[in-house]
């Protein structure tokens, strides 16, 4: 409810959210007492099933097992393909921006860098880490 969706919206979508997030038995239990983990994959799955406009992802894909990674990363390129969102991703991970982005905006140390197309510029960064 804290995003701005009716508690009608987010109870339709709830039986999605909770088979998503594969959290099994732990769903009921408080959050407080998720593993870090536990925590990210809850999160990712309400964000990507409540069909935000603009969704901010922050190093998720790196959570959770493999079965986990490969259904998110799938997720990712759905939600990425919707051309009425904006999906922003924050990340290490050069790999996951030239397969998911189609342009890249590098900081560092709070400074913009670069922005563009992701094989220039992460090309660049990759020189520049050196």
């Amino acid at each position: 409810m804290l995003l701005g969706f009716s508690e009608e919206e987010i109870r339709e979508k709830m039986p999605q959210i909770i088979e998503f997030a594969e959290l099994g038995k732990f769903i009921d239990m408080p959050v407080k007492t998720y593993s870090s983990g536990m925590h990210s994959k809850l999160a990712f799955s309400i964000t990507a099933n409540l069909e935000t406009e603009i969704m901010l992802i922050d190093e998720v894909l790196s959570v959770g097992d493999e079965r986990f990674k490969k259904k998110s990363y799938a997720k990712m390129k759905e939600l990425i393909s919707n051309r009425d969102r904006t999906v922003v991703i924050v990340s290490h991970s050069i790999s996951t921006l030239r397969d998911l982005c189609d342009k890249v905006m590098w900081m560092h140390d709070g400074v913009i860098k670069k922005i563009g197309d992701p094989d220039p510029v992460l090309e660049e960064y990759q020189e520049f880490m050196k």
